[in-house]
């Protein structure tokens, strides 16, 4: 785990995915999503989990090129949300790498 890495908060995720917040409470209560307690009541998922997440999800479609299903099509979705995230990290690590010069 990389120490400057973003842990996300239920309502986040739901809102990055388009699914309803219960939706990611069941995944996390079933283990298929990863999560850390910060709290009584409060849960975070790392950055990397939620990647893996997506990626095990996106695996093994079919290959007509089409979704099957508006999941598949959220995945896709949050699967290039996550990948423009990690170059705008990637970004602004170089934009302070610069301006520190």
């Amino acid at each position: 785990m990389a120490v400057d890495e973003a842990f996300l908060a239920v309502a986040d995720i739901a809102d990055l995915l388009q699914v309803n917040e219960q939706t990611v409470r069941n995944w996390i209560q079933r283990e298929e999503l990863p999560a850390v307690r910060v709290g009584a009541r409060r849960v975070r998922v790392r950055q990397s989990d939620l990647d893996a997440f997506i990626a095990a999800s996106t695996a093994g479609r079919s290959d007509a090129g089409e979704p099957e299903s508006r999941a598949e099509v959220v995945a896709d979705d949050a699967e290039l949300v996550v990948l423009l995230r990690s170059v705008a990290q990637a970004v602004t690590r170089l934009a302070d790498a610069i301006e520190r010069r």
